[in-house]
């Protein structure tokens, strides 16, 4: 019995000296990743499991992250929360006590967006193709093609298609957020004035007279601007 009682303190004091009851070894770190392709300016998440021989997740063990190439991908080194700052790639490393993992990440650009805008007192459509949503890649080139409705006319471009003639297309190579502007005015000019004639006079019969004249507003001309569309 002593025997036994002193083997069961030296336990004790191995454990103590060891922080607590030991675990079973690490053969390996699995990785859970919400996103591998994040754009600049996203959020993604790298977490860490650390698991045995069978399979199994090895409880109390807390993992590390590191990040390759910071300027790319930071990574939180307490959680693995990565955000994603240029374009490029950087590997995360999971470090769970003697056994790591590791995850490239690839930070895509920022989208840019197009913008159509319509002025003018007349009325069309603006198209653009490829459409977009409206969001593309950048360095996506968009064709971009105004439409006037029956009445009206596309009279000029404006906007990053300001060196573009009207009623040409407009192509154009997306950098950076851009807005383009199209100008619509009615295709049609109506010319009125007043006017008025005396027409004589006339007897009735019973011998009056009377003075007869006439007047009224006329309206005529119509006047097609080019790239008009008529109904």
């Amino acid at each position: 019995m002593k025997i036994a009682s002193v083997v069961r303190v030296a336990a004790c004091a191995v454990l103590l000296a060891c922080g607590g009851a030991a675990h079973k070894p690490i053969v390996s770190v699995q990785l859970q990743v919400t996103s591998t392709n994040p754009r600049v300016g996203d959020t993604s998440h790298v977490g860490a499991t650390p698991v045995d021989a069978g399979g199994l997740t090895v409880q109390g063990v807390q993992c590390g992250f590191a990040s390759s190439n910071p300027a790319i991908a930071a990574v939180d080194p307490s959680n693995g929360t990565v955000t994603a700052l240029s374009p490029g790639v950087a590997t995360v490393t999971a470090q769970c006590e003697d056994k790591q993992a590791t995850v490239d990440i690839t930070v895509r650009p920022k989208e840019v967006t197009l913008t159509l805008q319509k002025q003018g007192t007349g009325s069309g459509a603006l198209f653009a193709s490829p459409a977009g949503t409206p969001n593309f890649e950048p360095g996506t080139s968009v064709t971009v093609t105004a439409t006037p409705t029956s009445g009206s006319a596309f009279t000029a471009w404006g906007g990053a298609c300001s060196t573009t003639a009207a009623p040409a297309a407009c192509t154009l190579t997306l950098t950076a957020d851009t807005t383009v502007i199209a100008t619509f005015d009615p295709s049609e000019t109506f010319v009125s004035g007043t006017w008025s004639a005396a027409m004589g006079s006339v007897t009735d019969n019973i011998g009056c007279r009377y003075s007869v004249s006439a007047s009224g507003v006329l309206t005529l001309g119509v006047v097609e601007k080019s790239g008009s569309v008529t109904g």
